[in-house]
C-alpha cells in the first residue's frame, strides 16, 4: 500500500456541537481533522475507484498512488480553506482567518511530516498546494464544471479527462462547502486563554 495513503485512516471526529466556543488554534485544528476524515471517506468510497480509473490513475488494494493521493488531499485542503474565508471575512477583519488558516495548514503539515514526509518534500508540497489553491479559486469563479476539470486535470495528469470524473469531483466539493459553512456560522471565535464556558 502507498506510504501516502496511511494519512487517510483519521480517526473520528467528535462534534462539538452548535454554537461551540473555541479558540483560533482550536478551530483550525478541528478543520484540519475534518480534512483528513474527508479523504478517509472519499478513498473508502465507490465513487472512488470509478473515478482513478476514468483518470488512468493506478492503485494498489484500490488505493491511489502517493501523488495523486497529494493531489486529492490538496483539493480538499483547498475546499475547507475556501469555506473558512467565506464565512468568516465578512463578519470579522482579517486576521482571525489568517490565524484559523494558519493553524489548520500547520496541523496538516505536522501530520504530514509525522507520517515520514521529509523537510526537503514539505516546501515542494506548500508550493504545489499554493499553486492549487490559485487555480481552483479562479476555476470556481467560472463554474463547478470548470473547477470540476482543473481538479481531474492535477489528480490525473491529463488535459482531456471526462466530464464524468470532473463531475465527481465538483459534486466533492461542493458537498464540503455548504455544511461546512452551516458548521463554522455557528462557532463562537473566543480569544486564546480564555476560559471555556461551562
Amino acid at each position: 500500500m502507498p506510504r501516502f495513503a496511511e494519512l487517510a485512516r483519521a480517526t473520528r471526529l467528535g462534534d462539538p456541537g452548535p454554537g461551540a466556543p473555541m479558540t483560533r488554534e482550536e478551530l483550525g485544528a478541528h478543520v484540519a481533522h475534518m480534512v483528513w476524515e474527508s479523504l478517509s471517506d472519499l478513498l473508502l468510497s465507490n465513487e472512488s475507484s470509478q473515478l482513478f480509473s476514468d483518470l488512468g490513475v493506478s492503485t494498489e488494494e484500490g488505493v491511489p498512488s502517493d501523488s495523486a493521493t497529494e493531489e486529492l488531499l490538496i483539493y480538499l485542503m483547498w475546499a475547507h480553506v475556501r469555506s473558512v474565508r467565506q464565512v468568516f471575512h465578512p463578519r470579522t477583519n482579517g486576521d482571525p482567518v489568517k490565524c484559523v488558516l494558519g493553524a489548520l495548514h500547520r496541523a496538516i503539515y505536522e501530520d504530514l511530516e509525522k507520517r515520514g514526509i521529509t523537510s526537503a518534500e514539505l516546501p515542494i508540497f506548500e508550493q504545489r498546494a499554493a499553486a492549487r489553491y490559485f487555480d481552483y479559486h479562479h476555476a470556481l469563479e467560472e463554474s463547478p464544471e470548470v473547477l470540476g476539470m482543473a481538479a481531474a486535470r492535477h489528480l490525473g495528469r491529463s488535459d482531456e479527462p471526462s466530464c464524468k470524473a470532473a463531475r465527481i469531483l465538483a459534486s466533492w466539493a461542493q458537498e464540503i462547502f455548504q455544511p461546512l459553512q452551516d458548521f463554522l456560522e455557528e462557532i463562537e471565535i473566543i480569544p486564546p486563554g480564555d476560559p471555556q464556558p461551562e
